[in-house]
């Protein structure tokens, strides 16, 4: 597994210009999610137009596949957005007030 590259980081050394890069990576987390979602959807419906519209067998099976391959980018994207979203979780719930460094 790979290491947590925060974790060699005590919370209070960081400094504001840390904590925008922590916003623009679960941002950039956002986006990566989208596109997983968009792809699968893509995908499914690409899948659906197969099955239905073209009668011969093979572009059947091959609609299916992408309607397969669709679901497991759905579900693929969903992990990986949850685990980096629950390692930022973490992270920011070491830090006592990110932009008040009484």
């Amino acid at each position: 597994m790979i290491d947590d590259p925060y974790n060699h980081f005590h919370p209070k050394d960081m400094i504001l210009r840390d904590w925008l890069a922590l916003d623009r990576t679960v941002l950039a987390n956002m986006r990566t999610y989208l596109a997983f979602l968009r792809t699968g959807i893509a995908l499914i419906v690409l899948g659906m137009a197969f099955v239905k519209f073209l009668g011969h067998w093979a572009y059947q099976m091959l609609g299916i596949l992408f309607i397969i391959g669709g679901l497991i980018l759905f579900v693929v994207g969903t992990v990986r957005y949850v685990r980096m979203h629950r390692r930022f979780k973490l992270l920011v719930a070491k830090e006592p007030d990110q932009y008040n460094p009484d």
